[in-house]
């Protein structure tokens, strides 16, 4: 789904023109794609002691 403002304000003009006037450009994010991983950088999983959470989040992480 793309977003009407977040493209003006990706092009030279609209970069130009929000500057001017005050308005955030919103950053392009990066979507998730099947058979890529879910995160592209290290991350610190804890949980509870006795949390039965922390075992599935893991398996997805992987």
């Amino acid at each position: 789904m793309s977003d009407r403002y977040q493209s003006l304000t990706n092009t030279g003009f609209g970069k130009a023109l929000s500057s001017r006037v005050g308005l955030p450009v919103p950053p392009i994010l990066e979507r998730h794609e099947p058979g890529r991983p879910v995160v592209s950088a290290p991350v610190l999983l804890a949980g509870a002691r006795g949390g039965r959470l922390r075992e599935p989040a893991s398996e997805v992480l992987r």
